[in-house]
């Protein structure tokens, strides 16, 4: 059950509110009946999210909307941007509701409305809370700055500065990993892919230090996109789910990744196995794939089955840079 969902649907379905015309949902996500809504926008970064939205939502028009609900994530600056940016997008006097679980920032819920100038009711349903209230007046400059702090912003990462945001992977420094994969790359040339690449790292990287015919950079999130073209000018970026068969690009001589192994706070190993999976399906025979993930991660079946060798280039603080072979 997707508890914040079906929490922020709540009130709807129990007569506390009445169903708005035209609402917003951000992220647009399944999972829940949406059928008393009569018009339903989607509006989304996950390319996962956007693909497996039923026929009940249609394309986000440039307006604003009689109603905005709002699934905040759980890390607090990337909250703070999502409800400012859906207050942004509401009718003065337009309703707004919004929902998380109680450990992923519901309990903060109320407060932060009331840091926005809204005066809202709450409800706990499937350990998790909703809040809502109408627009009348808000905090402009409270809403201003929580859009500065979320929005796509140059950000000092110690040796490099990087166009990021909150909610990228590793938003606001280098990751360990990926420090160790682009110390242990051979010179690569050719045309190549960044799977999973989000703001852009190893896309830049590998831009700045190899001779490098073309290189695909390819994520999920659509702000990771943006951020790596920013960041990498030259590489070709795709909004893409990398659990789906790529297709329309040329067979790659190599692919680099620091695959995701998250969804929440779940571990999913398929997830990287995925990434492994559409490498192979890319690659030319013979072509390259260099891997770093966690140490504990057991990738290593997938790679013996698809790739005709492998091996483990590094292993470093808790760490491991994988070669395999097509």
């Amino acid at each position: 059950m997707n508890a914040p969902l079906n929490t922020l649907l709540y009130p709807f379905e129990t007569g506390l509110i009445d169903y708005p015309e035209k609402v917003l949902l951000y992220p647009a996500q399944a999972g829940a009946s949406l059928q008393g809504f009569p018009s339903l926008y989607k509006w989304c970064v996950s390319k996962a999210q956007y693909d497996a939205l039923p026929d009940a939502y249609t394309e986000e028009p440039d307006q604003v909307y009689d109603c905005v609900m709002v699934l905040p994530p759980k890390q607090k600056e990337e909250a703070q941007y999502v409800l400012a940016k859906g207050l942004s997008l509401l009718k003065d006097g337009g309703l707004f509701v919004a929902a998380a679980a109680n450990d992923a920032g519901g309990k903060r819920l109320k407060n932060m409305a009331g840091e926005l100038g809204l005066n809202v009711e709450n409800e706990s349903k499937h350990k998790a809370r909703v809040v809502w209230g109408l627009k009348n007046s808000i905090c402009d400059d409270v809403v201003r700055e929580w859009m500065d702090l979320g929005s796509l912003r140059l950000v000092d990462m110690g040796d490099g500065v990087f166009y990021s945001c909150p909610g990228l992977f590793s938003w606001d420094q280098i990751d360990e990993a990926s420090r160790l994969l682009v110390e242990n790359l051979p010179a690569l040339g050719g045309a190549g892919a960044d799977f999973g690449c989000g703001y852009g790292y190893l896309t830049h990287f590998i831009l700045d230090h190899h001779n490098v015919e073309r290189l695909y950079a390819v994520d999920d999130d659509c702000r990771a996109i943006e951020a790596a073209g920013k960041n990498a000018e030259g590489a070709h970026v795709i909004w893409h789910d990398l659990r789906k068969p790529l297709s329309d690009i040329p067979r790659l001589d190599w692919v680099v990744m620091n695959p995701p192994f998250h969804t929440g706070k779940a571990v999913e190993i398929d997830l990287g196995r995925a990434f492994i999976q559409r490498a192979k399906e890319v690659l030319k025979p013979g072509g390259d794939l260099y891997l770093v993930a966690n140490r504990h991660l057991p990738y290593e079946d997938v790679l013996k089955a698809q790739f005709t060798k492998f091996d483990i280039v590094i292993e470093k603080n808790g760490f491991k840079v994988i070669h395999a072979r097509a």
